[in-house]
C-alpha cells in the first residue's frame, strides 16, 4: 500500500477520532460535573501507565511486521511472532485487570479525593477501569500488527468507527439515560471489548493466506528479546516522565481540580494527534530504507520532519496565541476557561517540542538502537523526579506544566544533537534550521500579528469561522516557509496546470 495512501487514511482517522475525543468534553463536564470528568482523567492516565507493562511488544510487533513483510509477506514466521506477543499481551491484560480491581477500594478510599462523588462510584469506575486497561493491552498489539503490515487504511476505518461508539454512544448515556460515572464507564467497558475483536479479525484477515504455522512458539519473540527490551525500558522511563505530574496532581488534588488540569492536557496534547499519523506512515518506510541501507532514508526523514513542524508548529501557535477565544466558544464556562487558559499555554509548547522529536525517535527504532533514549530519559528521570516532588506541592499544576516544558526543550537541544552523531551524520544543522525552526517561527508571528490586532472574536459559527480563517492562514506561513513542504506544493500545482 502506498505511502501517501497510508497518511491520507491516518490523518482522517486520526482527525476523525480527535473530534470524537473533544467534541463531547463540554458535555461530559456538565452532566458528570468537573469531579466526574477528573475520574475520566484518572482513566487517561491509568491507560498512560500500561505501556509500562507492555514488555515491548507493540513496537516490536510492528518493527518485526514490516521488517518479514518484504521477506514472507502473510507467512509463517509473522504468524508466530503475532501469536506469541498476542498470548503474552492476553495473560498481562489478565493480570493487570485484576490488580487494579483488587486494589480499586483503597484507590478510592486513599488515594483519591473524592469530594463531588459517592466513594462507591468511584470504586465501580475504578474497577471497570482496570478491566478496560487490560483489554487496551491486548488491542495495543493488534493496532501495532496492522501498522506493520501497512494495513492502514483497516486500521482507522476501526478506529473511527470505535471513537464514534465510545464517545458519541457514551454522550448518549449520560446526556438521556444515567448522568452517573457508572453508565460512563461500562459503556467503555462494552465498545473497548467489540474493538479489541474487531482489531483481532482484521489482523488475523491480513495474514490468512499461505502457510499456518505448525505448531506455537515463542521463538520469533525470543529472537527479537534485545530490542524489546530496549523499547520496554524506553516506554518506562517515557511513561515515568510524562505522567509523574498526573500521578501526583491525583494525591495532592481534589478530583474537581484535577479534572481541569486533564482538561488542559487534553487541549494541549490534541496537536500531537497530527504527528501520529505521519510517524505511523513513515516508520516502516524508515525500517525498510535503513535495512538496506539506501540513501533516500536522510531525504524521506526530511521531508517528514518538516510536514510535523509545519502541522505541530501552527497547531501550538494557535493555541498559546489564540487558545482563550476557543476555549470560550468550545466550552461556553468563563470560569473553567479561566482555570484552563494559562496551563493550556505552557503545556502545549512542551507537547510541540515533544511532537518534533517524534521522528528522530522513531528513526531510533527503525535502526534498532534504543540505548540513547534510554540514557537521557533517566539522566531527566534523576531530575524531573525531584522537581515534580517539590515544586508541585507548592505551585501546583503550573509547576507540573513548566516542568513539562523544561524536559521536552532538553530533549530537542541534547537528544537529536547526540542521536545525528550516529544516525544520518552531518544532517543535525539541516533539521534545526530547514525543517524545525522556518515554519514554528512563521506560524509564531503570524499569530502573534492576529492577537496583537485584538480583533473581537464573534459567538458562534461566525467565531469558529474566523478562527478557522486565522488558523488556515498561519498554516499557509508554515507551508511556505518549509522548503519540503513548499517543493511538494509547488509540484501539486504544476501537475493541475493545463
Amino acid at each position: 500500500m502506498g505511502l501517501r495512501r497510508n497518511i491520507v487514511a491516518n490523518y482522517v482517522g486520526a482527525g476523525w477520532n480527535a473530534l470524537m475525543n473533544v467534541a463531547f468534553v463540554s458535555a461530559y463536564i456538565h452532566h458528570l460535573g468537573p469531579a466526574g470528568y477528573g475520574l475520566i482523567g484518572v482513566f487517561t492516565l491509568l491507560l498512560g501507565l500500561m505501556a509500562l507493562l507492555d514488555l515491548g511488544m507493540a513496537p516490536t510487533v510492528s518493527r518485526e511486521l514490516a521488517r518479514l513483510g518484504a521477506l514472507e509477506p502473510k507467512g509463517a514466521a509473522a504468524r508466530m511472532l503475532l501469536r506469541g506477543a498476542e498470548l503474552v499481551a492476553t495473560v498481562l491484560g489478565i493480570v493487570v485487570a485484576i490488580v487494579i480491581v483488587v486494589a480499586s477500594p483503597w484507590l478510592a478510599s486513599h488515594w483519591l479525593d473524592t469530594r463531588g462523588l459517592r466513594q462507591d462510584d468511584v470504586t465501580f469506575a475504578l474497577r471497570v477501569m482496570g478491566l478496560l486497561v487490560g483489554l487496551r493491552i491486548l488491542e495495543n498489539v493488534y493496532r501495532s500488527a496492522l501498522i506493520g503490515l501497512q494495513r492502514q487504511v483497516v486500521l482507522n476505518a476501526i478506529l473511527a468507527v470505535s471513537g464514534t461508539l465510545r464517545n458519541g454512544g457514551a454522550f448518549v448515556v449520560v446526556a438521556w439515560i444515567a448522568p452517573d460515572v457508572r453508565a460512563f464507564f461500562l459503556w467503555q467497558l462494552a465498545t473497548g471489548a467489540a474493538t479489541v475483536v474487531a482489531f483481532g479479525v482484521a489482523v488475523y484477515l491480513g495474514l490468512s493466506e499461505n502457510v499456518r504455522p505448525q505448531r506455537f512458539s515463542f521463538a520469533p519473540l525470543r529472537a527479537t528479546w534485545r530490542f524489546a527490551a530496549g523499547t520496554m525500558v524506553v516506554a518506562s522511563l517515557s511513561i515515568v516522565l510524562g505522567n509523574l505530574d498526573k500521578i501526583l496532581l491525583t494525591r495532592l488534588l481534589p478530583l474537581d481540580a484535577f479534572g481541569y488540569y486533564a482538561l488542559a492536557v487534553v487541549v494541549a496534547q490534541a496537536p500531537l494527534g497530527l504527528i501520529t499519523p505521519v510517524a505511523q506512515a513513515f516508520y516502516p518506510r524508515f525500517i525498510q530504507l535503513h535495512a538496506s541501507h539506501d540513501e533516500r532514508l536522510a531525504v524521506l526523514y526530511h521531508t517528514a520532519s518538516q510536514g510535523v513542524s509545519v502541522l505541530i508548529g501552527t497547531a501550538t501557535a494557535f493555541l498559546v496565541l489564540l487558545g482563550r477565544p476557543v476555549l470560550q466558544l468550545w466550552l461556553h464556562d468563563p470560569v473553567t476557561v479561566d482555570r484552563v487558559v494559562g496551563l493550556v499555554a505552557v503545556l502545549a509548547t512542551g507537547s510541540m517540542l515533544n511532537g518534533i522529536m517524534t521522528l528522530p525517535y522513531f528513526l531510533q527504532l527503525a535502526a534498532g538502537w534504543t540505548r540513547l533514549t534510554i540514557r537521557v530519559n533517566l539522566v531527566a528521570v534523576c531530575l524531573v523526579v525531584p522537581a515534580l516532588a517539590l515544586l508541585v506541592p507548592v505551585y501546583g499544576g503550573m509547576a507540573a506544566a513548566w516542568i513539562w516544558l523544561c524536559l521536552n526543550a532538553g530533549y530537542v537541544l541534547v537528544a537529536v544533537p547526540l542521536m545525528h552523531r550516529r544516525l544520518l551524520r552531518g544532517e543535525l544543522g539541516h533539521w534545526y534550521l530547514n525543517d524545525v525552526l522556518p515554519p514554528v517561527l512563521a506560524a509564531t508571528v503570524v499569530g502573534a500579528g492576529w492577537r496583537w490586532m485584538s480583533l473581537p472574536v464573534p459567538a458562534g459559527v461566525g467565531g469558529w469561522a474566523m478562527l478557522t480563517f486565522e488558523g488556515c492562514v498561519m498554516l499557509a506561513a508554515a507551508s511556505i516557509a518549509s522548503p519540503a513542504v513548499r517543493q511538494r506544493l509547488g509540484q501539486w500545482r504544476t501537475r493541475g496546470t493545463p
